[in-house]
Formats: structure tokens, sequence, C-alpha cells
């Protein structure tokens, strides 16, 4: 930052900075800028003026992350980045909520896959009307916990059903799959240990995102 006009900053250390992370403001709602994308345009005066008239803040450089510029003013974000392409045909990267897709509040739970069928079974026998009424009742806790978006995919048919037999209680494990993103998650519910658990697979996502929870 030696090389930056000492005006831009001066203008940048009086800027609030933000405890929270640029991920935390986006889901509060807030939209930002990407600092080093923004060096080229600070180098232009116009641009600059345009620049230092939206209310600002910062947030805190880490390795990740980097620095970034963030603003509540959305309407006055646009406009800039309106004028930023018109322009130059460019624009600094842009931090904002994304509008939520919207799922319905019911999704049917088409049949899904059973595996580890005992020897001579075929899907259709093995799920039957019993069998599903079960499964849509315990997969109702994934959709709360994760989301609406949830569909059931696949289930440990054999393990179910001794759980079933053996305890008289529910144990459900197999993988869902997020009707927003196509990220495909592993899951296991345990009636008896009031646990419910999902993890990502490593194939449908880079970052691991995990899940633990009792069961109520």
């Amino acid at each position: 930052m030696d090389q930056i006009n000492p005006d831009v900053l001066a203008w940048l250390a009086h800027l609030e900075t933000s405890d929270l992370d640029i991920a935390s403001l986006v889901s509060d709602g807030c939209s930002g800028l990407d600092w080093e994308d923004m060096l080229p345009w600070m180098h232009r005066p116009a641009a600059r003026h345009r620049i230092t008239q939206l209310p600002w803040f910062r947030t805190v450089a880490d390795a990740d992350d980097g620095l970034a510029l963030m603003t509540r003013d959305r309407k006055g974000l646009d406009a800039l980045l309106d004028w930023m392409l018109a322009d130059c045909g460019e624009c600094p990267r842009v931090y904002a909520p994304q509008p939520p897709i919207e799922v319905p509040a019911m999704v049917p739970l088409l049949r899904p896959i059973a595996t580890n069928l005992p020897e001579g079974f075929s899907g259709v026998e093995a799920i039957d009307e019993h069998v599903m009424d079960c499964i849509d009742q315990m997969f109702t806790d994934i959709k709360k916990s994760y989301g609406n978006q949830a569909h059931l995919i696949s289930f440990d048919y054999g393990t179910f059903m001794k759980q079933l037999d053996e305890k008289g209680a529910l144990l459900l494990n197999g993988e869902f799959v997020d009707l927003n993103s196509g990220e495909q998650f592993t899951f296991c519910m345990d009636e008896i240990g009031q646990r419910m658990t999902y993890q990502s697979l490593p194939s449908s996502s880079s970052a691991k995102k995990t899940r633990s929870r009792s069961i109520r």
C-alpha cells in the first residue's frame, strides 16, 4: 500500500472497521467491493470521487478474504457499478447477498433408492407405504435443520429394517441432495441415540460442511 496515493490511504484509515468477516456482513444484508480490485479505480480522480461518495465501512484484512469495503447503500452501489461498467466495461469483485431460491415448504418426497437390500429383493418390494411414511417423518428433521431444499436420494434399507425389527426404533442413514446447489450429503439419524448428523461429500464440495444435533 506504500504506492497508493496518501490521500486515499488517509480516507481509508478514517473508515469505520467492522469486526465481522465478509460472509457475515453479506448475510446481514451488506454489499461491497474487493479493495485490491478497487485500487486501479482509486488512482483515477473521477472514479475516486464517485467511490468516496458512498457510506463505506471496511472489513479487517485477513489471509483468506483480504480487505473489502462494505456498504448498506445497495442503490448507491448499483449506480456506481453501472457507471464502472459503462465507463470501462468491468468492475471490481462484488460481495452481495444472493436472492434466495424459493423452494416449496412441502417438496414431494419421491421414492429414494434403497441400498443394502436382502438377496432377491427389489427396491419396489422393499419400499412399501409403511416404510415411506417412516422415512418421510424422519427426513422432516433434516429439512428442519438444513432447509426445505434437502431431498432424500438414497438410504440403507438393511440397517433401517434391522434396527426396526430388533429394537423397535428408527435408524436412517443415506444421502440427500441440496436442490438449489446440487451439493450432496451423507447423513445419519439415530432415534435411540437422539442424534442427527450430515456431512457434505468430498466430490460435491471442496469445503467440508458438517452438522450434528440432538433429535427431540
